[in-house]
């Protein structure tokens, strides 16, 4: 095999040299070889003022790269978060939302005094409100927002965390609300309501809020197990948006809501009645079955307690004509336990067990207890109760003090107090004044 002469040789490597080596020009100053189309103009000014020819033209891909040198090599100058901010621009203009979003956020984080912080806010929300808005996707049939976090929780909570008192953070914490209603996470979507109508008692979206908190309240309560306190406080936000907005239009959405709501409360009221019947405490029974079929018509449960009544109306009947006849009647199999010298003598001490009843340094005469007392038994004197000795032992004061401030002897001391899973202080008050 021939060898090529010399000369072809050094040509052939001269112009393999040139070509690779055009761009790069040695710095005496910096002692090192740069290549001109990554290397910064000289001043921060002309740099910027290079990016943002490319912009102008939606060279959108170039403008990020100049930009970036801005920041890069001039991180202190003024053009600096302009140049940070023109980058969100051009993720925007090149259909990257999430990117646009994070590259803005960069703005208020690293320079807050920056005078584009009112537009990036309003900017932002808009990308939530783009990504809440969007129709959603899915791959295999499943819904790929369901994998993962929502991007616009993200976005809506950092409108309302760089500027909390605008209209953009009053507008996201709403949407925001919305979206965890959507996804079914309504405890959030009731925190994010409710912290809208706290903040915001002026806001044009108070209103508005005031009816999803109602809503979000019912399905809360309609989705778990019995819970009194969610489905109380469920009823009271429909109350109080249709007390304030009476000329509303109720979607019918909400229409099922409340319905189911009431239902719901109405099933609580007929159990406690089923209990007392199976307990054959049949007046006990009637009073919750008329219960129900006076504050719940409508209600699924009416039906149901009709029924019932009757039957406990039979059995009352029955009882009330042996009495009359002065004859006995069948009674429950006793137990075979001795109970009733026990219930002898709690009758004889019943009345005057209330002297072990003392206050702890919890009271602080809220006077609950007095107004709880069945039987009358208990005054407030001096903001701390006395009980007067004709005490039944229902326990009420001793269990529903909100502040755990009434011990019964040393038994109670430390211990867990208990209330009725169905019965609130305020139904025992409503009962107790009728």
């Amino acid at each position: 095999m021939k060898k090529l002469p010399t000369f072809i040789v050094l040509i052939l490597v001269l112009s393999i040299s040139n070509s690779c080596f055009a761009f790069w020009i040695w710095s005496p100053k910096s002692k090192k070889w740069r290549n001109p189309k990554y290397s910064p103009l000289a001043a921060p000014q002309a740099q910027f003022k290079k990016a943002m020819e490319r912009y102008e033209v939606s060279d959108f891909k170039t403008a990020l790269v100049e930009f970036r040198k801005v920041l890069k090599h001039y991180a202190d100058s003024k053009e600096a978060p302009e140049a940070q901010y023109y980058i969100g621009k051009c993720y925007e203009a090149l259909g990257d939302p999430y990117q646009a979003f994070l590259e803005y956020q960069k703005v208020v984080d690293s320079y807050p005094y920056s005078e584009r912080i009112g537009e990036i806010v309003e900017l932002e929300y808009n990308i939530g409100d783009y990504f809440l808005n969007r129709e959603r996707h899915k791959w295999l049939g499943i819904v790929m927002d369901e994998l993962f976090e929502h991007p616009s929780i993200e976005i809506f909570g950092k409108v309302i965390a760089n500027a909390p008192y605008s209209e953009p953070a009053q507008a996201a914490q709403y949407k925001l609300g919305l979206l965890y209603k959507g996804l079914a996470r309504y405890e959030e979507a009731i925190k994010s309501f409710t912290e809208l109508i706290e903040k915001y008692p002026e806001s044009k979206w108070n209103a508005p809020a005031k009816y999803q908190l109602a809503l979000c309240s019912a399905r809360a309560s309609l989705d778990s197990d019995y819970d009194q306190e969610l489905t109380q406080q469920a009823k009271e936000n429909f109350e109080e948006f249709l007390a304030e907005n009476p000329d509303a239009e109720i979607s019918e959405e909400a229409q099922k809501e409340f319905a189911e709501l009431r239902n719901k409360e109405a099933e609580k009221y007929f159990n406690i009645a089923a209990f007392y019947h199976k307990q054959h405490d049949f007046s006990g029974a009637k009073v919750y079955y008329n219960y129900v079929l006076k504050n719940y018509p409508g209600s699924s449960w009416a039906d149901k307690a009709k029924e019932e009544l009757k039957k406990a109306e039979v059995k009352l009947e029955g009882i009330v004509e042996l009495i009359r006849n002065n004859q006995k009647g069948k009674a429950k199999k006793k137990s075979k336990f001795p109970m009733k010298s026990s219930y002898d003598k709690f009758l004889n001490e019943v009345n005057n067990m209330d002297e072990k009843y003392y206050t702890n340094e919890n009271c602080n005469g809220c006077g609950i207890c007095e107004k709880i007392c069945p039987v009358d038994n208990i005054k407030l004197v001096n903001e701390k109760p006395e009980w007067q000795h004709g005490c039944q032992m229902c326990t009420a004061c001793l269990h529903y003090c909100p502040q755990i401030g009434i011990e019964w002897g040393e038994y109670t001391i430390g211990r867990e107090r208990y209330q009725n899973y169905y019965i609130k202080v305020k139904e025992i008050m409503e009962q107790k004044e009728t």
